[in-house]
């Protein structure tokens, strides 16, 4: 219960925001992303969702790799599904690109961590451009972007400490401690 709770507060602490505010927000891909199909059950090695990453990344899981066209367009469509323990992942989002051609059951996904979050803005400039005005984009958006460079480093050692704690707390209910 007290995971729970304390995962609640760590989540609420590390969220830019409303994360209904990136629904809907459209942007062009500019810089290099590839969009990787990836098996969850490597004995099947069916393809269970594609994730977007900026990396060339390998291992088995990896059914198969493709460069998104640069001028692409990416629309985000809604927030993943959450995973247990989910204060240890980054936010991930469900997107549609108009040059991936993926079946309905399979869905896009990118995670805000490896290069794809941005500092002052939610998707990394150098790759995604926003097609919206700035004066429409969220106004959490412009509150992250008013933070000085020692605020976010005071937050980020704010959350690290909050996770050893989360976590040694875990180890000592569950006995591994």
């Amino acid at each position: 219960m007290l995971l729970i709770a304390l995962s609640s507060a760590l989540e609420a602490n590390m969220a830019a925001g409303n994360d209904d505010a990136l629904i809907g927000q459209k942007y062009e891909i500019v810089g290099e992303l590839y969009a990787q199909r990836v098996a969850e059950d490597l004995n099947s090695r069916v393809v269970s969702f594609i994730s977007l990453v900026p990396l060339q990344l390998t291992g088995p899981e990896i059914i198969s790799r493709q460069l998104v066209p640069t001028g692409s367009i990416l629309t985000i469509v809604e927030k993943a599904p959450k995973r247990l323990f989910a204060f240890l992942y980054p936010d991930r989002y469900i997107v549609r690109v108009n040059t991936i051609d993926a079946p309905a059951e399979i869905p896009i996904v990118i995670g805000l961590s490896r290069g794809i979050e941005g500092q002052s803005t939610a998707l990394n400039p150098l790759i995604f451009k926003p097609l919206s005005d700035s004066s429409v984009l969220p106004a959490t958006l412009t509150a992250i972007s008013s933070r000085s460079p020692n605020q976010i480093n005071m937050m980020r050692s704010c959350n690290a400490l909050l996770l050893e704690k989360i976590v040694e707390g875990a180890a000592w209910v569950i006995g591994t401690a």
